[in-house]
Formats: C-alpha cells, sequence, structure tokens
C-alpha cells in the first residue's frame, strides 16, 4: 500500500513536539506533496513584483512529519528516493523557468535537462525545535545535490517514530546554490522508509550509485570542512581497520570534499567517498 502525504500537513520546524500526519510501518511506500520553498504564495499574474510581498516566515514548508512504527532513538531511517516529480513552473533568483518534457526553459528560450532535488529531508531533533532553513545532524535544510531520485537517505533518529519530514524542491540546482536559490518548484515525491543497521556516521548520509556522501554544517565553510574531514577520518579508519594517518591520506587521495550550499544560516558541506573503497553493498 502507498500512502499520500498531503501539503496540508506541513510544517516549518522540526521538533519532537510536531505531530505526525500518519504513523507507518517500515518498508512503506509513500509520496509527499510538496510547494514550493515560499509555501506557494508567489502570485505569478504579477511576477516577479509579487515575490516582495511574500510572507517570509512561512519558508521551506515541510510536508509531514510522518512516524515510523519502531522507530527509537539510536536508530538509522533509510529514505529510499524513488521518484521526484515537478510542477509545471518554478523560479530562482526572481527568473521565472518553465518546465516542459524533463527541461527547464528560460523565457529566452534556453533549455536545460531537470534533474529534481530535495532540498529539505529531515527528522525531529532530539530536543527543541530547528527552523527548516537551518541543516544539522537532523537533517533539514541541506541543499545537497545529490538527494535525487535512485539515491538513499541516511538519517539519523532522535526521538520515538523519527517524525519524517520534507519539502523545498529544486528542479535543478548546482553546488553551492550561489544565489540562494534552486529553481525552486512544487512537486510530489515518492520514497520507500526502513530501519537499517549500518555502521555510519551519527549525520545525514547519501548513497549514490557510486559514492556514499557524509554532509556535516558549521557557521563556516572552513569549520564545516575541518569537522567532515576529522569524522571521516576517524570513521574510515575505524571502519576499514587502518590508521587515521592512512585514512586522512585516503580521504586527499580517493575522496571528494565538496560544498552543499553556502547560503543558509549553516554552511553545508560534504565528503564523498567511493562505494568501492568502503565496500559499501
Amino acid at each position: 500500500m502507498r500512502y499520500i502525504v498531503s501539503d496540508e500537513h506541513r510544517v516549518y520546524e522540526m521538533s519532537p513536539s510536531n505531530p505526525p500526519a500518519l504513523e507507518v510501518p517500515t518498508g512503506t511506500e509513500l509520496t509527499f506533496i510538496t510547494r514550493d520553498c515560499f509555501d506557494g504564495q508567489v502570485d505569478w499574474s504579477r511576477f516577479p513584483e509579487s515575490l516582495d510581498e511574500i510572507d517570509r516566515s512561512r519558508t521551506n514548508p515541510a510536508t509531514g512529519p510522518v512516524a515510523i512504527e519502531g522507530a527509537r532513538p539510536g536508530d538509522t531511517l533509510c529514505v529510499e528516493i524513488l521518484d521526484v516529480k515537478v510542477d509545471e513552473r518554478g523560479f530562482a533568483n526572481g527568473v521565472a523557468f518553465q518546465i516542459s518534457h524533463g527541461e527547464a526553459i528560460l523565457p529566452g528560450g534556453l533549455r536545460m535537462p531537470i534533474k529534481p532535488v530535495i532540498g529539505v529531508i529531515g527528522v525531529s531533533p532530539a530536543e527543541g525545535s530547528i527552523r527548516n532553513s537551518t541543516p544539522g545532524d537532523h537533517g533539514g535544510n541541506l541543499d545537497t545535490k545529490e538527494v535525487t531520485t535512485g539515491s538513499k537517505v541516511y538519517l539519523p533518529v532522535w526521538v520515538e517514530g523519527a517524525l519524517l519530514a520534507m519539502g523545498d524542491i529544486h528542479a535543478l540546482q548546482g553546488d553551492g546554490e550561489v544565489c540562494g536559490q534552486g529553481i525552486e518548484i512544487g512537486g510530489r515525491v515518492t520514497i520507500r522508509v526502513n530501519l537499517v543497521d549500518l555502521d555510519l556516521p551519527r549525520k545525514p548520509v547519501v548513497e549514490t550509485s557510486s559514492h556514499i556522501c557524509i554532509i556535516t554544517a558549521a557557521e563556516t565553510l572552513d569549520r564545516a570542512a575541518d569537522d567532515i574531514v576529522r569524522l571521516t577520518r576517524g570513521w574510515l579508519a575505524r571502519r576499514l581497520g587502518i590508521s587515521e594517518r592512512e585514512a586522512f591520506a585516503l580521504l586527499s587521495t580517493l575522496c571528494d570534499l565538496e560544498i552543499s550550499q553556502i547560503v543558509n544560516p549553516l554552511k553545508a558541506v560534504k565528503m564523498c567517498i567511493p562505494k568501492d573503497l568502503l565496500r559499501f553493498a
């Protein structure tokens, strides 16, 4: 059975106090109906002028949350992204894009293939509330282009039920998200959820066809980079049974330290490690 999570159920912060829209067992497929980063407030008849009238307290809505039966603090939630469909038009930096036949089209006719990304995906933190604009160990506003169809997102569970929510789809986004937006758009995300027993850091992790990308966020890129290098050096050494000196060498020669985004309250980076190195099935 596939469940539909309506965009009537949406939150603007991740919090243990958010009531779940529904509770599902592991192995369930769900489709989340999501709104754009401005919560569907854009008046297209007066675009881009209507952007100045946006209620900024309603940015980055995430559909959900959904409670996962049996999820407990200390577990790892796997979100397998089966499909991401987007609406017919979106925007970035006050520029409108029409979406047609798998392409984003500028007003002048320039076309580019889309590759939809889920900008916000996360679970509740252990305590307190974190605005959806902010990334962290719970996930949140990761704005990481690898979070796309065919990938798996692993999120550490901090509260009973995990309380999974997602939104802020981008029809297309580059590393850095340098203007503060991808092609912001509403859509439908179909996923499968499972609880898994894997040796992973307590950070958001994205598995692609070729790499494991471990994500962290901090006030500055320098701090985020230092943190992810320190974390992955120790984790890789333990995982492979080698010294941290050897692991540091492997990070520098085989792995890629990349920027996810530079525009959110905390800046996010990712260390992408080849799965062949990890023997990650």
